[in-house]
């Protein structure tokens, strides 16, 4: 009883050079770690947490198992076992054999599935139908070729969990940008399901073609990360852009989400975007079950607020990067400044190379700051997100320092508690931003009008008989609400 599983539609993969970036090789960049005031680069296979049901695990003289049982939508759990970690793709030891699966709140007289002379190595998948979510179970694997002739009678106690699922839930870019200047491009990432977390990789689409990617992520349960991308437009016109996300090693529970459209105008002009958005992700479910036997109600509630900021200018001459000081701050309702960032505290350092300009980033742990010259344009952005991880994709670090090779990629960790979430919009957002590089002066104050949202609210129900003899209904609500606005101007 071995069962193949559903698997993920193809993966796009980007092109590892492309010719914008080919000159890059070629010139010697700053590593990013040797910014000033930078926060630790942390490698992305590092997790930044990871909160959600862990695997089982069991062991029996030298064999080691972990077990997993993953629900998908088709009511199907999909039990896998291996002898080695379920995120290492190398060899794995010995042989699974057999495998008992006792389902401890089933039907006493009906609860064991015994699965035999399993022939698949180290690794195995069992397909269950009829688990509900959160129901344990008791693992039982016999495991061959790892002590001598000996066989190893190895348990673990596993529960079900939902397969996790992503949405991209928001991408956050200037509304214009000029030819040949980088434009910054943030997308939102959540794992919406909140049993267990997932890797990913998230992909940059212009016009359909993959330019820029972050490879690697890691999405912890419930939670939302930010994919930060940057490329270059070589043409003027209205350009569509898509941010996709996939999943690595685990099948997700629903794919028609992963992916988020929007566009942007790269014309010959010349000026600012300003956008702000909070929004709180509301998530409930609630099942419970009746039989002779037993009887029981699982309920999970979760409330998760993000906020983005961000501010994209591009001036009509050239800076000096080297030594300039920039200044930002927010303002609620036209009250003193919440967030207040000094000149003094932006200082920009590198440069990072590009074949027409230099790049340079300053970092304040919970903000960014990255500007561009060249061309006779400057290009300014400052960001202040409240996800707790961004994760920079390989063009993002090679054009603001990387070494212009295939490398790891890396991200930045924000605590939300300083980066924004725990203050509430108002009506309107008051930005000031100034740039002085001891030649130039640039100072704008765009005012942020926002207004309130409410997206659908996705909610699924439904009742059904198992095939243990119980009698199940579950029923989940996930609401996204709250403000967004956007100005545009010279």
């Amino acid at each position: 009883m071995n069962h193949s599983l559903a698997t993920a539609p193809a993966r796009p993969r980007p092109t590892r050079r492309n010719p914008l970036l080919a000159a890059l090789a070629l010139a010697t960049l700053v590593p990013l770690s040797a910014f000033a005031q930078r926060p630790e680069l942390i490698p992305n296979h590092v997790k930044y947490a990871d909160t959600g049901i862990p695997n089982a695990t069991g062991r029996s003289g030298s064999a080691v198992i972990q077990a997993r049982a993953l629900l998908g939508q088709d009511g199907t759990t999909a039990v896998e076992i291996t002898t080695g970690a379920f995120e290492d793709r190398n060899e794995v030891p010995g042989n699974i054999d057999k495998v008992q699966l006792r389902i401890t709140d089933g039907d006493p007289t009906n609860s064991t599935i015994i699965t035999n002379h399993l022939q698949d190595g180290g690794r195995t998948i069992i397909a269950v139908p009829g688990l509900r979510r959160h129901q344990p179970m008791e693992i039982q694997a016999s495991v061959s070729g790892i002590d001598g002739q000996r066989t190893d009678i190895v348990t673990a106690s596993e529960v079900v969990k939902l397969r996790p699922d992503l949405t991209v839930d928001r991408i956050d870019m200037p509304a214009k940008a000029p030819v040949n200047m980088p434009v910054n491009i943030d997308a939102v990432i959540s794992e919406v399901n909140h049993d267990v977390g997932i890797r990913a990789d998230c992909f940059l689409q212009i016009d359909g073609t993959i330019v820029d990617y972050a490879e690697n992520i890691w999405v912890d349960a419930g939670d939302s990360v930010t994919c930060s991308f940057s490329t270059v437009f070589t043409s003027i016109g209205t350009k569509q852009i898509e941010v996709s996300v996939q999943s690595r090693q685990i099948n997700e529970d629903d794919y028609d989400n992963n992916r988020a459209t929007a566009s942007i105008e790269i014309e010959p002009v010349i000026g600012f975007t300003a956008t702000a958005s909070q929004d709180t992700d509301d998530y409930e479910a609630s099942s419970s079950f009746e039989s002779s036997w037993n009887h029981g109600t699982d309920y999970t509630h979760n409330t998760v607020t993000r906020t983005n900021l961000k501010f994209d200018a591009y001036l009509p001459y050239e800076m000096t990067g080297e030594g300039m000081q920039a200044s930002y701050s927010e303002s609620y309702d036209g009250q003193a400044p919440a967030i207040q960032y000094s000149a003094g505290n932006l200082q920009f350092f590198g440069p990072g190379t590009w074949p027409r300009m230099n790049c340079y980033v300053a970092d304040q742990r919970y903000f960014i700051a990255a500007v561009c010259i060249g061309d006779g344009v400057t290009q300014l952005t400052m960001t202040r997100g409240a996800t707790k991880a961004v994760y920079l994709s390989e063009h993002w670090e090679q054009f603001y320092g990387g070494d212009g090779e295939p490398h790891e990629l890396h991200y930045i960790i924000r605590m939300p508690q300083t980066s924004g979430r725990t203050i509430p919009f108002g009506e309107t957002i008051t930005f000031h931003v100034t740039a002085d590089d001891g030649i130039h002066y640039y100072d704008v104050s765009p005012v942020v009008q926002l207004e309130d949202y409410e997206d659908p609210a996705i909610t699924t129900s439904g009742c059904r008989d198992t095939p243990w003899g119980s009698h199940e209904c579950s029923e989940s609500r996930r609401v996204v609400s709250g403000k967004r606005g956007k100005t545009t101007g010279n």
